[in-house]
């Protein structure tokens, strides 16, 4: 009996030390934060407000570094994450992205879609909306010019209806942000820390809707050009599912140990 639960230790040990360093999916968490160096806009929403010109902006990418269906390079002299319809069909963005301006926030939308007119199998003629979604996102981190890229981008193109289109419309918004900073020491992307960012450092905003009709068109427009001053990069990581199936198999070998341990003493 000892030795089977001398056993059963053993294995439970083994179990929870492979466990001690899992695999994990890691997120990180990119905040940037700066000032608003021009608002180019004619926004009838007024999205954050009139003139923003001088304004505090904090921006915010959320990463996950293993998505399935993302692409991911690293080498020495850089790395990068992609993934979107607009990157490439089947993928999906690796990146969400946020920005926020006097107190209001904006999260670009995700999405990739294709719809095409349902074409008559007699005529040959089609009829039906059409519809293009497509996102993108990415972070490219270049060792050379201490330079990381975090973009976070959507557009949606839309029209109604074939054979005969009589409206449609536009739609896109997206986050671009260059961040120079000498602190860099990582070609790698997934870099932790808090980092100056040097002045050559930019970015811009942008959102804007555009309707056509056989009445006209109208729409409105976000433009805002950012200066991006400080870059905090964070990670948390969360077992996977292989991972937590050998932690509690390891926990539930350990209780059957200490139980066995427990009677051999009993008697």
């Amino acid at each position: 009996m000892a030795d089977r639960s001398i056993g059963l230790c053993a294995v439970a040990t083994a179990v929870i030390s492979a466990c001690a360093s899992p695999a994990s999916a890691a997120t990180y968490t990119y905040v940037i934060t700066g000032a608003v160096d021009a608002d180019n806009s004619f926004d009838l929403q007024n999205l954050f407000g009139p003139d923003l010109t001088g304004a505090s902006f904090t921006a915010t990418f959320v990463l996950d570094d293993s998505l399935p269906t993302a692409s991911y390079q690293y080498d020495v002299s850089g790395s990068r994450a992609d993934g979107g319809g607009a990157f490439l069909a089947g993928t999906t963005p690796p990146m969400t992205g946020v920005i926020a301006i006097n107190g209001h926030s904006f999260t670009i939308p995700q999405g990739d879609l294709t719809q095409v007119p349902v074409i008559d199998p007699i005529s040959g003629d089609g009829s039906g909306p059409t519809e293009t979604e497509q996102d993108e996102a990415n972070a490219i981190k270049d060792g050379a010019s201490k330079n990381l890229q975090l973009d976070a981008t959507f557009s949606d193109d839309y029209s109604c209806c074939a054979p005969v289109t009589s409206e449609g419309s536009k739609v896109g918004s997206g986050i671009s942000l260059s961040l120079d900073s000498l602190g860099f020491t990582s070609p790698d992307f997934r870099e932790v820390g808090t980092f100056a960012l040097s002045p050559s450092s930019n970015g811009f905003f942008y959102d804007f809707y555009d309707y056509i009709s056989r009445e006209g068109e109208n729409g409105n427009s976000s433009d805002i050009a950012l200066l991006p001053q400080s870059l905090t990069v964070s990670v948390s990581g969360v077992p996977e599912p292989a991972a937590w199936t050998m932690m509690v198999a390891g926990f539930a070998a350990a209780g059957i140990a200490a139980r066995r341990r427990r009677g051999a003493l009993r008697a």
